[in-house]
């Protein structure tokens, strides 16, 4: 058999492992009853989407590490910059802990933490890859000095608070917190209507808790994994992590998920 000869076979083998690969995502996507209209399961990083003020991947990120816990965590999007940790709030750095990929070890105290350089908020939302046990607490927390927003995995699911104007949603029980690797999300367009949570590229069911509609933008750090006393944070693993200063379209969050899922084999 010729040169030309082998380098065409191996090239449709390779082709039929992918077209394997592909169907078998596409059975699990009618399993989940995802939509089938033109472009709904296009693989999107989140680096690609629109808006993304944010990117920090255990896989694609440059991580600084001393003694296996995290210093830093370049931000591949590079908008925002840096994230950092320090002292005994450092997640380890698991060169495997993620089916054999890397990911950001928060272990199970729920005291580690990953903080940006400041960004500005009004209208967002946050893309997270996460695997969370039991108790586990904020997947993200927006800080200034007078205004807050946060994602948790509990109840309150999820928070937007601006001068005294407040958006509090309920997710449903167990979110976030079964053990089961997931991508999650929140997303807020200035108004409690739009405050919606997200699991696995889907939106979830809420119950409203306050339901006022801040809007103001405000400025501060993001605390990946934690909030900012650093006491009640994610138990287990985190992947991935973006942030967006707009609401991503169903078909972006659709695609995030599938390229969470082809990223990060789970």
């Amino acid at each position: 058999m010729g040169p030309e000869l082998v380098t065409t076979r191996r090239s449709i083998l390779a082709g039929a492992g992918a077209l394997a690969a592909y169907a078998a995502l596409e059975r699990d996507a009618d399993a989940k009853n995802w939509p089938t209209w033109a472009g709904a399961r296009r693989s999107r990083r989140p680096d690609e989407v629109p808006g993304c003020l944010g990117f920090w991947d255990a896989q694609r990120s440059t991580i600084g590490t001393t003694g296996g816990l995290v210093d830093s965590v370049t931000d591949v999007k590079g908008v925002t910059g840096t994230v950092t940790s320090t002292g005994a709030a450092r997640p380890a750095l698991s060169a495997t802990g993620w089916n054999g990929l890397p990911c950001f070890d928060f272990g199970v105290g729920g005291t580690c933490v990953l903080v940006t350089p400041s960004v500005s908020l009004s209208a967002h939302a946050f893309f997270a890859v996460a695997q969370c046990g039991a108790s586990s607490g904020y997947l993200v927390t927006h800080v200034n000095d007078s205004t807050v927003g946060y994602l948790y995995c509990t109840s309150p699911g999820s928070s937007v608070r601006r001068s005294g104007v407040i958006s509090t949603k309920n997710g449903p029980v167990g979110w976030m917190t079964d053990g089961v690797k997931h991508s999650a999300g929140r997303a807020y367009d200035t108004t409690h209507a739009s405050h919606v949570l997200y699991q696995d590229g889907l939106p979830v069911t809420t119950s409203d808790v306050q339901n006022g509609s801040p809007n103001a933008i405000a400025s501060g750090a993001l605390y990946i994994g934690n909030a900012q006393v650093f006491t009640d944070g994610i138990r287990g693993l985190y992947a991935s992590f973006a942030v967006f200063n707009r609401v991503p379209t169903a078909l972006e969050w659709y695609g995030m998920h599938l390229w969470a899922r082809r990223a990060w084999a789970f």
